[in-house]
């Protein structure tokens, strides 16, 4: 990954249909990712290549437990590939934890980088460098409000205003300079506010008003990896951290308000659902777990990934859909309407360093990839159908 180009006129491919369908490149067989693999691998090509990367993968796996898999649509099925940014240079600090891609708008994204972030625009192809006035490595990256807020291997915590264009705030937020791994900005009637989790346990709140010292401190159960808050009653926190549990944090009362027993292995990701009633959780045990927290004895979907971790979940769409990427090659997009009894897989290749929706409609969505010579990000559209149908379900 080379970031020295940045903000100076940075190469970048841009991979769409029309470029993989001429015929020098079908004869060649181009993928989206730009990769020939009829030069590189005659005779053998990508199918090849995915099945002896199955069986490479399979003994780094923390679990032989499987789940029956739903039924998998045609490519294109739910979001349709628009294009592909190769050679945007992509960056991961923590093996586990892929948080470092957030929506700006439909049009552009951040990605963070060594002390910093870059900014991209799809609509002419520029990149804008973003560094903060220290050194750090960030762990994790989210936006909201006009805000960029990352957190860092000592445990910094950094936020730019990107409206104002200048630095908001840089300084240490967590015990004994402990991983922070989770930040998110969340409106609580009105008052913006700012949520981290660390690997000192602790879920912190803070005004975005006043960053100095936190609203809210409590400890949790293990090191966080992720928390979310719930949208229908911002005192609720779903927290994801090294144990196998889900903990909801009420806020009002300091403590854990109930326990999610499933997952057989560290958590990384949770989302909720618009509702406020379902809770979407991924995890090291190559699952991605739905709960209806009304009934939390047990899980209401169980969804099995391909090879990896689920790193990232979210609902878009206004709940019509539940993406989740895995750490390796894999994005899945089940339709949560139908009981996620369908969905559709993209497949690439290297490592996901993180994936998001725009704010706006969540009808553009990015992921990003790291493969040496092959890194970038994928943009992917909502298609036609889902968002006819998604528009007549608004007037309802």
């Amino acid at each position: 990954m080379d970031f020295s180009n940045l903000d100076k006129n940075q190469k970048i491919q841009i991979i769409d249909q029309s470029t993989v369908s001429t015929t020098s490149n079908i004869q060649s067989g181009m993928d989206y990712q730009g990769i020939e693999w009829e030069t590189i691998m005659p005779g053998l090509g990508r199918k090849f290549y995915r099945r002896q990367r199955h069986l490479r993968l399979k003994p780094l796996q923390s679990t032989s437990k499987t789940f029956p898999r739903k039924e998998k649509l045609p490519n294109n099925s739910l979001y349709n590939f628009s294009k592909y940014y190769r050679q945007l240079p992509m960056f991961i600090a923590h093996f586990q934890l892929r948080h470092n891609l957030a929506c700006v708008s439909k049009y552009d994204f951040i990605h963070a980088k060594p002390s910093g972030f870059y900014k991209f625009s799809t609509l002419d192809y520029s990149v804008k460098n973003y560094e903060y006035p220290e050194e750090f490595i960030p762990i994790c990256l989210s936006y909201a409000n006009g805000y960029a807020v990352s957190g860092g291997i000592r445990g910094e915590l950094a936020i730019y205003d990107l409206q104002e264009e200048k630095v908001r705030h840089f300084g240490k937020a967590t015990d004994n300079d402990q991983y922070l791994n989770c930040t998110k900005i969340y409106n609580d009637e009105g008052q913006l506010k700012l949520i981290t989790g660390a690997n000192d346990w602790c879920v912190r709140i803070y005004s975005m008003k006043y960053l100095t010292e936190p609203l809210f401190c409590q400890k949790m159960g293990a090191p966080v990896n992720n928390c979310s808050v719930s949208p229908t009653n911002m005192s609720i926190i779903a927290v994801c951290g090294d144990q196998k549990e889900i903990e909801i944090l009420d806020v009002r009362t300091n403590k854990v308000a109930l326990k999610l027993y499933g997952h057989e292995d560290d958590n990384f990701a949770s989302d909720w659902h618009p509702n406020g009633v379902f809770l979407a959780t991924g995890s090291q045990d190559l699952t991605c777990r739905v709960w209806d927290i009304r009934k939390p004895l047990e899980e209401y979907h169980t969804l099995q990934s391909e090879i990896a971790s689920v790193s990232n979940v979210k609902f878009v769409a206004g709940g019509q859909f539940l993406v989740f990427s895995e750490g390796v090659d894999y994005l899945s997009i089940y339709d949560f309407q139908k009981e996620c009894e369908v969905y559709q897989r993209v497949n690439a290749f290297g490592d996901v360093t993180g994936m998001d929706v725009d704010p706006e409609d969540n009808g553009t969505l990015f992921f990003g990839m790291r493969l040496k010579d092959y890194e970038g990000v994928f943009e992917y559209s909502l298609g036609k159908r889902s968002t006819k149908k998604l528009l007549e379900e608004s007037f309802l």
